[in-house]
């Protein structure tokens, strides 16, 4: 059975698929505006037109095209980045379920795939799926538009300014493929080498190893430079075409007058002609642009699948059965056929004994057992407050107080309160609800075990389970949960 939480979603699915109707209705007023504009102008350079009223019917088409432009940018960026954000919380969830399995991942490429590849995502929702229908839609009404301003020669002059667009993209299109990912992937070892700096700053400092870091930083973004430069020589001469449409269309008017053909209305046609010719260009600028998108897009997409890919093969980080585990007494917890720790007891086992055991213990796998339940059967909220790990294996994240030792829900303030006293923490934490850092060196690690202590506690655990050498050095700290554990009746397993 799929997994609801990791899934590709489709651009053109529920409300988006009313906007991008509503999108293309409004590219297609853009056109028609654009296209009585053409008409009103010749209208009024071959003189059938004159006055107020012409002056009128010009600044109102206009007007209309400009605010339908408007408005289709607006919706096209919307539409975009409510599709990205769809797909930025399946990214999240990735990230929670391969980091959580202690699968492959580092700060720098989750960062590239959170920012570069989900912004190739949304652009090509806007520029890409939006801006090449309006593309599309554009070029028909220039070639409309380009008929009432000349006729058959108009279409001449602005089909041939698509052609040779089409040809140079045809011809290029390797080469750009191969220049975007390129540039994609040398951006991606700078995102890395970005992240590998922050994560080891504090070493790099105290070692003087900040040359060697900066300078490794600095040649991943000379690699940048130079694929990118690659990359705009190869899109600067997919656009060539598209600023040469006007010139080119003008040159085949040319040269069927000098064979003998006359534009019609002389002066007045030509310029008609070059106002078709202008909205040409910009269509097919807006069709570029969309197949510079789609080449992101498709290379995005497969890095994106194969993060999703890694995120469904990962093993679980908690169980994912439905056997509710509700608060009570101890429950003796055993790994396989040897028992850790008997229901209601207290007891000191070697880490070396039991560490081993501890990955599978945090993710309630198959092999471990609490009372009589098999782990995997367990509801995972449940497998996590009633198997209380207080230990580096469930780090606390970047928050507010309240919500760092939240688990689903925030801990009752009694709890919390009894919580802080059993781990020598005070009680102005619960009420100030101060922010905490677990990287910032101004949160000592004693504080941060404490922490992890709290939120085990506060969550009316039926094992606990202190795994942290900064704790286990506090023998009072130790006495006072020995006492608490007791006078619960709760199973009670250190690892010194």
């Amino acid at each position: 059975m799929r997994d609801e939480r990791f899934y590709f979603p489709r651009l053109l699915a529920g409300d988006r698929k009313v906007a991008f109707l509503l999108l293309l209705a409004t590219a297609l007023g853009e056109v028609v505006s654009q296209v009585l504009a053409a008409a009103a102008l010749k209208s009024v350079l071959i003189g059938a037109s004159s006055g107020p009223v012409a002056a009128a019917t010009l600044c109102v088409t206009a007007a209309l095209a400009a605010t339908f432009a408007w408005r289709r940018g607006i919706s096209g960026e919307r539409l975009g980045q409510d599709y990205v954000n769809e797909m930025r919380t399946v990214l999240a969830h990735q990230a929670i379920a391969v980091s959580a399995s202690g699968g492959p991942g580092r700060f720098g490429t989750l960062a590239i795939r959170m920012n570069g590849d989900l912004n190739a995502i949304k652009e090509w929702a806007d520029k890409g799926v939006c801006g090449g229908a309006a593309g599309a839609i554009g070029l028909l009404g220039a070639f409309v538009a380009a008929y009432i301003a000349a006729g058959p020669p108009g279409l001449l002059a602005c089909g041939t300014a698509a052609v040779l667009v089409v040809v140079t993209a045809v011809v290029c299109l390797p080469e750009l493929r191969f220049r975007i990912a390129q540039r994609r992937r040398v951006k991606g070892r700078l995102s890395a080498r970005v992240g590998d700096l922050l994560l080891g700053a504090r070493s790099s400092a105290a070692f003087a190893a900040e040359p060697r870091v900066t300078r490794s930083v600095r040649k991943a973004g000379d690699a940048v430079l130079d694929a990118s430069w690659r990359e705009t020589s190869m899109t600067g001469a997919v656009l060539a075409p598209v600023l040469m449409a006007v010139p080119v269309g003008a040159a085949i008017i040319t040269m069927l007058e000098h064979a003998g053909y006359s534009l019609t209305n002389g002066i007045a046609g030509w310029a008609a002609l070059l106002f078709a010719l202008s909205l040409t260009a910009l269509a097919l600028a807006m069709l570029v642009a969309a197949l510079f998108q789609i080449i992101e897009h498709r290379i995005a997409t497969r890095r994106l699948r194969e993060l999703i890919g890694q995120a469904v093969r990962a093993n679980p980080a908690a169980p994912i059965g439905n056997t509710r585990l509700p608060p009570g007494p101890g429950l003796a917890l055993r790994v396989g056929d040897e028992t850790l720790v008997h229901a209601g007891d207290c007891c000191v086992r070697p880490r070396s004994r039991v560490g081993p055991h501890m990955a599978a213990i945090t993710r309630g796998a198959s092999s471990v057992f609490v009372g009589s339940h098999e782990a995997s059967d367990i509801y995972p909220i449940d497998w996590a407050r009633r198997v209380a790990v207080a230990g580096p294996l469930r780090p606390i994240a970047r928050g507010r107080f309240r919500q760092v030792i939240a688990a689903k829900r925030h801990a009752k303030p009694d709890a919390i309160g009894r919580a802080l006293r059993l781990a020598g923490l005070p009680d102005s934490y619960q009420h100030d609800n101060p922010l905490l850092d677990p990287w910032s060196p101004e949160v000592d690690e004693s504080t941060i075990a404490r922490l992890r202590l709290v939120r085990a506690l506060a969550h009316q655990p039926r094992v606990v389970i202190v795994d942290d050498p900064w704790l286990t050095a506090d023998t009072g700290l130790l006495h006072r949960v020995s006492q608490y554990c007791e006078e619960k009746k709760l199973s009670l397993l250190i690892l010194g």
